[in-house]
């Protein structure tokens, strides 16, 4: 079963389109944790990340294909064939590639790389529905037939599990709050020390500044009784 499918730009993790399931097994605590892991895998990449990748837990497993600065994730059960999978995002790709040029026309490269609203193509929601549809019985006579017609060997594809990027997530959360703080401290050193210095000045000055003014004060008495 697929429960839900994520497309995202990997540049910045900005959520392009997403499509959960409807059914009990995307509703919960448990089907909330795993929609967030799903959004901190996307997080976790960059343009140098594998290709291919898939992420198991006990009962599930992310699968997610990158291509052109953009990733396809997709959550199914652990029992869902990989390759089937993975032949599901190639076609999610291929897909969504048509309905942005179909959009933008020879401008589709510039549209997804500039655009800046989360959920942009979430008209492409109603393909992604048919897509899951159409795979959702992986021993189905379309999908077996289509299965035959590819030649990915997915025993090549990377595997983890997916607590190593939750908790480099962790860490990375980590690492920002220290240099938040860092930051803040920083600040905080910066405009004591802005402080310290106008204090210094006042002292150094002011008693020349009072002399001065004694001294204009005494000449102007004079030559007032003068």
């Amino acid at each position: 079963m697929i429960r839900f499918t994520y497309v995202a730009r990997v540049q910045d993790g900005l959520m392009l389109v997403a499509s959960i399931d409807s059914g009990g097994a995307t509703q919960g605590p448990q089907a909330d944790q795993q929609k967030a892991d799903g959004k901190q895998i996307i997080r976790s990449l960059n343009v140098r990340s594998p290709k291919q990748c898939t992420f198991e837990s006990e009962n599930v497993a992310f699968h997610y294909l990158l291509e052109n600065n953009i990733v396809y994730l997709v959550l199914a059960d652990k029992s869902y064939p990989k390759r089937v999978a993975f032949l599901y995002l190639a076609e999610l790709h291929s897909k969504f590639l048509e309905h942005v040029q179909a959009e933008h026309g020879q401008e589709w490269e510039h549209a997804l790389a500039t655009v800046d609203r989360p959920y942009a193509f979430i008209q492409f929601d109603k393909q992604i529905q048919r897509l899951r549809k159409e795979f959702a019985d992986p021993n189905s006579r379309h999908t077996m037939s289509k299965l035959n017609a590819d030649l990915q060997d997915v025993n090549t594809i990377m595997r983890k599990n997916i607590q190593d990027v939750l908790d480099r997530g962790d860490r990375l959360n980590r690492t920002y709050e220290a240099s938040s703080k860092l930051m803040n401290d920083s600040m905080k050193f910066h405009g004591g020390a802005k402080k310290l210095n106008r204090m210094a000045f006042i002292r150094k000055w002011a008693p020349v500044a009072i002399g001065v003014v004694l001294v204009l004060f005494f000449i102007l008495i004079r030559m007032y009784v003068l």
